[in-house]
């Protein structure tokens, strides 16, 4: 939860994000913010109770989609196969706020040409030749 968050219709408060994938349409339902809210209640009771006087016609909320890959991780590095220049930092999906940081250290590293801030393995974990790597791989064994 973010409270007191400057908006143009006032101070807001901002909570959670239910995340369903497999959700068969966009849209804001009450199941969402029930959902939300009772999870509010699990990790804050308090803030929870202070919240709970709130009118429900007063409560908005949005829908988006979030980009990410079959493996659920970050892409990062030059675009395989393209021109040189051509760079991606894409794919954080819900982890945006905690790994866009680092993997932006990680994409101004490679392409500064300086040491990277992460180990070899997690460097091949997130790069953005990994499933051009794979494919490759998988064709010299067949």
């Amino acid at each position: 939860m973010v409270p007191n968050v400057p908006t143009r219709e006032g101070d807001a408060w901002f909570l959670g994000s239910t995340y369903d994938r497999t959700h068969p349409h966009l849209g804001i339902t009450e199941e969402d913010h029930a959902f939300n809210l009772n999870r509010l209640s699990e990790l804050f009771p308090d803030t929870a109770k202070a919240l709970a006087q709130v009118d429900a016609k007063d409560v908005g909320g949005w829908v988006g989609v979030r980009c990410t890959l079959h493996d659920r991780l970050p892409l990062v590095g030059p675009v395989a196969g393209a021109p040189a220049g051509l760079w991606i930092h894409t794919a954080m999906g819900s982890r945006g706020l905690t790994l866009g940081l680092l993997c932006s250290e990680i994409l101004v590293a490679q392409m500064a040409g300086q040491p990277m801030p992460v180990n070899d393995r997690l460097l091949r974990a997130i790069s953005s030749h990994r499933f051009a790597d794979r494919a490759r791989s998988k064709m010299l064994r067949t």
